[in-house]
């Protein structure tokens, strides 16, 4: 029997139509030039910036009527937007200027990356220096490479433009958001989005994704993320690629397509890296809330934003999808409640890019110390990073790491287990016949702060957890997992987050 012939992969079909891209003509005497970023075929006539915007449903809904959550208290926010204006209390050591006040400063190099920043401050770009006098200034100071076929905000344009066509235009948003990843340099490594665009597009569900991921980010959503967000399709990527096409589908162009606003934050490693740093300097010398414990990028030395006694953030690559969501969601929610404005705006967009140029380097200070917390100065500087031994067999791995002759064991029959990391990293647990479970950093954050100062029954039934439980919140919470209650408790006791009552009762601190 003869075969049918395979039909070409969607990926080579969209790369054909990618490759007649016409990038925006510059504009002369501030008049814009109609952009048909695909002018033969088809899609001759598409001009996305003549579209007129419109707000998605989705997002207009969570805008508009969710409760706005503020998840900094007040002392802190204070701070910074001392920081943010450039009122901090005094400026860092060893600034190579005179008589410059600044907040952050470090080395660059000859990267076409920079080109703008030697247009803004050719002395200072002349020294190989990148510096800001505070957080608002850190954004005037930003600087990038500028991608050929467009802006980013050009681009979220385009993307938009494709979502609402009337026939919804799947393959034309797929085609703009591997450009939004040519914009951002992540292309070649994010295999991830690429398949999970390729995976949608086949299914015909690619359109409801991006809305769905641009609604579920938004910073007054208060929706779950565990069952949205994950490595595979059906479930949303989230990482340094898909995140920026996630946040190109939430811009808000209410005020024209030349002032967009934002609230969706453009999560990646710089940007968690600089949301690192300010966590540690506000906390020092206390340690950093772990719903604060943003990712450090242990790919580049300079972007190692540990502490050892304050902050200890996990590496990005150890971080799941969903708590990465997490991470972004709680950080979109912070910027609003320091700018006072639960709207997208224009500062939040300066906040974006403040926090991608302070995540570039934060190991040093300007004269070159290692910038180890004030709590931390007297031990030993962090070293490289070095390949990790091998970690020894779970029977022999207690909570906090180490080898320890006695495993765990449950407080009730005393039933001996094993586990791996702490609540503040993420926890791995191996119980009864080499069963496992996995409790990411993100749901220990949520299941602290839902029970944070109440006397809480373990709950450790299989089948018929009491109502208000440990063992309850964990079945509702953590869907799919086997009962894990009676673990989880002692190693929260270990972590100190929680006190021993009795062997059926905690108490959480």
């Amino acid at each position: 029997m003869q075969k049918m012939p395979r039909n070409r992969p969607t990926l080579e079909m969209l790369e054909e139509l990618e490759a007649q891209w016409m990038p925006p003509a510059p504009s002369h005497e501030g008049a814009q030039q109609v952009w048909r970023p695909l002018p033969n075929g088809d899609y001759s006539n598409w001009a996305p910036l003549e579209d007129p915007w419109e707000m998605p449903e989705a997002l207009r809904r969570v805008r508009n009527e969710n409760e706005i959550v503020m998840p900094l208290p007040d002392d802190c926010v204070e701070r910074l937007r001392d920081l943010w204006h450039g009122r901090q209390d005094q400026p860092s050591s060893g600034h190579p200027f005179k008589g410059a006040a600044h907040f952050h400063c470090y080395p660059v190099s000859s990267h076409s990356a920079w080109k703008d920043w030697e247009g803004i401050d050719p002395a200072s770009a002349s020294r190989g220096i990148w510096w800001c006098s505070s957080l608002l200034n850190a954004a005037q100071h930003y600087s990038w490479t500028k991608y050929k076929g467009g802006s980013l905000e050009q681009l979220a344009a385009a993307l938009q433009s494709a979502m609402r066509r009337p026939n919804r235009d799947a393959t034309l948003a797929a085609v703009v958001c591997l450009k939004i990843l040519d914009w951002g340099g992540v292309r070649k490594r994010s295999e991830q989005t690429i398949n999970w665009l390729d995976a949608a597009l086949s299914a015909g569900t690619l359109i409801g994704d991006l809305e769905k991921a641009a609604s579920l980010l938004c910073p007054r959503s208060t929706a779950s993320l565990t069952s949205w967000f994950g490595a595979a399709y059906p479930l949303l990527p989230m990482n340094s690629g898909s995140t920026k096409i996630f946040s190109a589908a939430a811009m808000d162009f209410s005020a024209g397509y030349g002032a967009p606003k934002q609230d969706v934050l453009i999560f990646d490693r710089r940007v968690s890296v600089g949301l690192g740093f300010l966590a540690r300097e506000l906390s020092c010398p206390n340690t950093v809330p772990d719903e604060f414990l943003f990712p450090y990028d242990e790919a580049i030395n300079k972007r190692d934003s540990r502490c050892p006694s304050c902050a200890p953030f996990p590496r990005m690559s150890a971080v799941s999808d969903v708590a990465r969501a997490e991470f972004a969601r709680n950080a979109s929610r912070c910027i609003q409640q320091i700018l006072g404005n639960y709207q997208p705006s224009a500062d939040f967009v300066s906040a974006e890019k403040a926090l991608f140029m302070i995540g570039y380097d934060v190991r040093n200070t300007c004269s070159g110390a290692n910038r180890v917390c004030r709590a931390g100065a007297g031990n030993a500087q962090p070293r490289p990073r070095k390949r990790q031994p091998r970690v020894p067999a779970p029977s022999a791995i207690s909570g906090t790491g180490h080898t320890t002759a006695r495993p765990p064991r449950t407080l009730g029959r005393g039933a001996p287990y094993s586990y791996t990391g702490t609540p503040a990293r993420g926890t791995h647990l191996t119980f009864g016949d080499d069963r496992n479970a996995h409790v990411s950093a993100a749901e220990y954050a949520a299941l602290r702060a839902h029970f944070l100062g109440m006397r809480v029954a373990i709950g450790a039934s299989r089948t018929d957890p009491p109502e208000g439980s440990l063992g309850a919140w964990l079945q509702a919470n953590l869907p799919g997992l086997p009962a894990i209650a009676s673990y989880v408790a002692p190693i929260l006791i270990e972590a100190g987050w929680a006190t021993k009552v009795d062997n059926r009762t905690i108490q959480f601190v």
